[in-house]
């Protein structure tokens, strides 16, 4: 049987967790300040409560559920899922506002694209769309 997951931030209780990523990106999960104030370690559940996993699955299972998200993402528009990487990573880079001031060029030049294209008329027809990144 595997050791359980575990996490902590070993900064935290020599007072430097102030110039760390997690202090930035962490603050904001709901409940995580605790964890950055005192480097207690915690278990896969606590940080699915906070927010800083989307979900737990037993070892076993770990592969499985892995391959399972990948190829669901493998069947979406390559361009789209690009443009929500890139998003998500400008909120969190520059802020909302800054991520929001791109969606409608981003739009723009999706739904100019191929991709965009079969993806409605899949959307109409009832079928999976097929991408090529176009």
């Amino acid at each position: 049987m595997e050791a359980p997951l575990r996490w902590g931030i070993p900064w935290a209780p020599p007072g430097l967790a102030w110039c760390s990523q997690p202090c930035t990106s962490c603050g904001r999960l709901r409940g995580a300040t605790r964890w950055l104030l005192t480097g207690d370690v915690f278990d896969a559940e606590e940080a699915h409560r906070i927010g800083l996993v989307q979900g737990v699955v037993p070892a076993e299972s770990l592969r499985e559920r892995g391959l399972e998200l990948a190829e669901t993402v493998a069947k979406r528009a390559p361009l789209g899922v690009q443009a929500t990487l890139a998003s998500a990573m400008q909120a969190e880079t520059q802020g909302q506002q800054a991520a929001i001031d791109g969606l409608l060029p981003t739009a723009m030049k999706l739904m100019a694209s191929e991709d965009a294209a079969d993806g409605l008329r899949s959307f109409v027809e009832r079928r999976d769309g097929v991408f090529t990144g176009r």
